[in-house]
């Protein structure tokens, strides 16, 4: 199918998919999770809600915390994150008379250890959280999130904890499901548990501050969904691909209405209902027969072996290629 034609059949899913108010996505999406006695029987287990924002924009305290007027915010933040909004997160605080503690933490796989989670749980410890109603607050990309939720669900046995993604592969792959983790004897993610956290924002404005290599690692997770799953979303990447990367995957100007959900829109949404779909009956992993984990064979040995030279999705991405190019030539 030549580019002209994907973009032809692009648009026209585009026109077909006006979503319902409870799935739209505004800049954010705010997902709560259901209690764990309703995971085992629901079919999703993430209950989305939405709200219109501009820029980078979130409230942790007004929307999901039981106390109404919580005293105390204890939040890890990544530290490259932290010089680019953490003013931001200390007004945001501060306008509301919230005593507060931000850890800036160098979360990079390099650094992915138990030596972090240690950090993060003597710095918890000393500042003090009433567990059930003041969660622990993770500001940054993928190994943020996952260290974060490995501290939380270790201090005290089980303390809830805030995602908010700030990179597009933790948009879509660290944000979405249950899992945390650290690396162990040159493993990825050989130490972890299975907590999901009390709710993730999710604010595709931070993507703006991205290098354009940190867009295509983000990318690399969403093609492996479209590849195995969605027909659609593979359409849509592959017509609009290059101009999601150069924009950031920020909404383009290419809806004839604003009822219509553009082609970013669409794809980041897409990518993490698929996503949901097939972590949802299996969220504990006792089936390992999985479609998330195409790309996942000798890429994360690879990733490990060579760090820091590529990043996750790119090792994904030759994983992927490798794999589609020795089942066709075992076939032929």
């Amino acid at each position: 199918m030549s580019r002209t034609e994907c973009r032809r059949e692009s648009g026209q899913m585009l026109k077909s998919m006006r979503t319902s108010p409870s799935m739209e996505f505004h800049g954010r999406l705010s997902a709560q999770l259901c209690s764990p006695t309703e995971l085992s029987s629901a079919k999703t287990f993430w209950t989305p809600r939405t709200t219109p924002c501009s820029g980078v924009t979130w409230d942790p305290i007004k929307e999901l915390s039981a106390n109404p007027n919580p005293s105390s915010a204890f939040v890890v933040i990544d530290g490259t994150v932290n010089r680019l909004y953490g003013s931001q997160v200390t007004r945001y605080f501060e306008a509301r008379k919230v005593i507060y503690k931000i850890l800036p933490l160098p979360t990079t796989e390099e650094n992915k250890s138990m030596e972090l989670v240690t950090a993060i749980l003597e710095a918890v410890h000393q500042f003090g959280l009433d567990r059930r109603s003041e969660p622990i607050i993770a500001i940054g990309g993928g190994v943020c999130l996952d260290v974060v939720g490995l501290a939380a669900s270790l201090y005290r046995r089980r303390t809830p904890y805030i995602r908010v993604p700030t990179t597009l592969l933790a948009y879509v792959d660290a944000s979405v499901g249950a899992k945390t983790g650290v690396n162990f004897a040159g493993g990825k993610n050989k130490l972890g548990s299975y907590v999901p956290p009390a709710a993730t924002f999710l604010d595709c404005a931070f993507f703006q501050t991205l290098p354009q290599r940190q867009i295509s690692n983000g990318l690399a997770e969403m093609l492996k969904m479209a590849l195995m799953k969605h027909r659609g979303l593979f359409r849509l990447l592959e017509a609009n691909g290059k101009e999601l990367l150069f924009a950031k995957m920020q909404p383009l100007e290419s809806s004839e209405s604003s009822e219509q959900e553009d082609a970013a829109s669409a794809a980041r949404r897409i990518a993490i209902e698929t996503m949901l779909e097939e972590l949802a009956p299996n969220l504990w992993e006792d089936d390992l027969d999985r479609l998330v984990d195409f790309g996942h064979l000798i890429s994360p040995e690879l990733e490990m072996r060579v760090l820091p030279t590529l990043l996750h999705g790119e090792a994904v991405n030759i994983d992927m290629s490798f794999m589609v190019y020795v089942a066709h030539t075992k076939d032929s």
